[in-house]
């Protein structure tokens, strides 16, 4: 300042160069902070597509294993079982022999109350059987010996293969219920979208706005004479910025506004 007129040149250079600092401080945050998000968005999506690939591998594995079959002799083995207990005692409610006796827990519990509903039904009609004609013999049957031991052991057999295919089905489903859980871990990490943060919004918009009226607007003004008269109209501005150095203003902001747009 001089004699009471102001140095404008001095002004507008030593307020571009300081809103260029506070621009470059803001860059430096967005930018930081927008590589982080990318890579935690990257290590989230890797993650994301690992889950997919396992719940894929357990649909398959849910596939092979024989749920009907297991689900039939087990049945099966439960109703034998109430049948056997059901000759020396009262019946019970079919609701207390559902948590009796081992029944497939992956069987409806209604049906499976259906079917010891019918097999009550059975058993008490065997209690009250039909008179029989004196001369029906129907009713006994020769059994081999060796026919018996056989059929023993293939019952044997087949229930060691129910036994060992529920183990597989147990440990099967024990592994989709972590994977369930994990699941939903990783759905809580992503969930309300944290890498979108409103304050990287708000900072991209303020280093835009410091830069466009704290660094290339000032800078349009110069050179400045020191009895020249500043004016603020848009009429005064546009001669600026179709002249070289509007040309080379106008580059630089459209350069920035891009990078700034492609890390938004």
């Amino acid at each position: 300042m001089s004699g009471g007129t102001i140095d404008w040149n001095w002004f507008f250079s030593s307020l571009a160069q300081s809103v260029a600092a506070l621009v470059g401080i803001f860059a430096a945050f967005i930018i930081t902070k927008i590589i982080n998000n990318q890579a935690e968005f990257q290590r989230k999506n890797t993650r994301l597509k690992e889950l997919l690939s396992l719940s894929a591998k357990f649909r398959d594995a849910l596939s092979d294993r024989s749920f009907d079959w297991y689900n039939e002799r087990r049945l099966e083995y439960a109703l034998e079982r109430l049948e056997d207990v059901a000759e020396d005692e009262d019946f019970k409610n079919s609701d207390e022999y559902y948590e009796e006796f081992k029944f497939p827990p992956y069987v409806p519990r209604s049906e499976v109350l259906k079917k010891i509903d019918e097999k009550i039904s059975e058993q008490t009609a065997k209690r009250n059987p039909p008179p029989r004609p004196r001369n029906d013999f129907s009713y006994m049957a020769f059994r081999d010996v060796d026919s018996i031991r056989f059929r023993t052991q293939l019952d044997e057999r087949i229930r060691e293969n129910v036994n060992e295919e529920g183990e597989r089905i147990r440990a099967l489903i024990l592994e989709i219920r972590q994977h369930i859980r994990l699941v939903k871990l990783h759905l809580a990490e992503l969930e309300g979208n944290p890498q979108s943060s409103m304050l990287i919004n708000l900072s991209i918009i303020g280093a835009v706005l410091l830069f466009l009226l704290g660094v290339i607007y000032p800078l349009s003004f110069l050179p400045v004479s020191i009895d020249q008269q500043i004016r603020y109209s848009i009429g005064a501005f546009v001669p600026i910025l179709f002249s070289l150095k509007g040309f080379l203003l106008s580059s630089i902001s459209i350069i920035f506004l891009a990078i700034i747009i492609t890390f938004w």
